[in-house]
């Protein structure tokens, strides 16, 4: 069997298992009943205030890193695009969808592709090492792992911070094959200012102090009540569950992974199973709000066609 067959067959067997267990293993008369308690209206508007917010983090995290002015204008059009790259990443593997912000980004501002490339390739790192920080202030709560999660953190971080320098040594690097320079030489030629890296991580811990007040809002609602350090625990287990999965949107793998970190942190069943569906309704709110911002998009280019 070759690796490329194992790359497909893996997240079909996945999806297949989770999706098997959700369906028949959940209790969905006490999920049904958890959830009918929940006020639809408070719900929606107190999610989708802080899905708003943290793309507002996301879009201003990509105008400091993409070199655009920090204009009212560009902001907008960011996180418009942004958020929109968002929505579409929430049904492709490992948020493939995301890289929509570099076409967004040639055809709105004429970026070209070196510098949205590098830009979407820090914002990946930061993101990982967001999530791996998470997972060690987790750990830490229950004392255990968090020795390797915090080198693997301090790691990342590192190499953050070195990555443009180390594109620009490597591009003019005598060991590195031809092919290789073809793409750290336009790479090399990006440059971060001081203050526009410092406004990225802010808005990257931004970001992610906004993924854990939002998670613990269905968590509340299907009457789950966790500590902050177990939620970011909760949100790096479930987030790493879901990249690895390479499944579309964690299907199946994120509702399982949050019935297993729950009843790990000492949940009962019923409440940790209505917690997952409740998270999955999450997703439908940011899947929702994501798209809206298509709209300003297409009004625009519409308006500019008539012109």
């Amino acid at each position: 069997m070759t690796g490329r067959t194992l790359r497909v067959l893996w997240p079909i067997a996945l999806v297949t298992t989770c999706v098997t267990i959700v369906l028949f293993g959940f209790d969905w008369t006490a999920v049904g009943a958890r959830l009918a308690t929940v006020d639809a209206l408070p719900f929606l508007l107190l999610t989708g205030a802080i899905t708003f917010f943290a793309f507002v983090m996301r879009g201003l995290r990509w105008v400091a890193l993409a070199g655009l002015p920090f204009t009212a204008g560009a902001i907008w059009d960011a996180q418009c695009y942004v958020a929109v790259s968002v929505a579409a990443a929430s049904a492709t593997p490992m948020q493939a969808g995301e890289a929509l912000k570099l076409h967004f980004a040639r055809r709105s501002s004429g970026m070209l592709l070196a510098r949205s490339g590098f830009a979407f390739a820090m914002e990946r790192v930061a993101d990982l090492v967001a999530v791996v920080t998470l997972l060690a202030v987790g750990l830490a709560a229950h004392g255990g792992g968090v020795v390797p999660a915090t080198i693997a953190a301090l790691i990342g971080l590192a190499a953050l911070c070195l990555m443009p320098a180390a594109a620009r040594h490597l591009a003019g690097a005598r060991y590195v094959p031809p092919v290789a320079t073809r793409v750290l030489v336009p790479l090399a030629e990006v440059r971060v200012s001081g203050p526009r890296f410092a406004i990225f991580l802010l808005c990257t811990a931004a970001k992610w102090a906004s993924v854990i007040v939002l998670w613990r809002v269905p968590l509340e609602a299907a009457g789950v009540r966790i500590s902050l350090a177990d939620t970011a625990l909760l949100v790096a287990g479930t987030t790493l569950a879901g990249i690895v999965s390479l499944v579309p949107g964690a299907i199946g793998v994120a509702e399982v992974s949050t019935r297993v970190l729950l009843t790990w942190m000492g949940i009962e069943p019923g409440p940790a199973e209505a917690a997952a569906i409740a998270l999955r309704l999450l997703s439908l709110v940011l899947i929702a709000i994501g798209l809206l911002h298509a709209l300003p998009m297409f009004l625009r280019r519409r308006a500019t066609s008539i012109q």
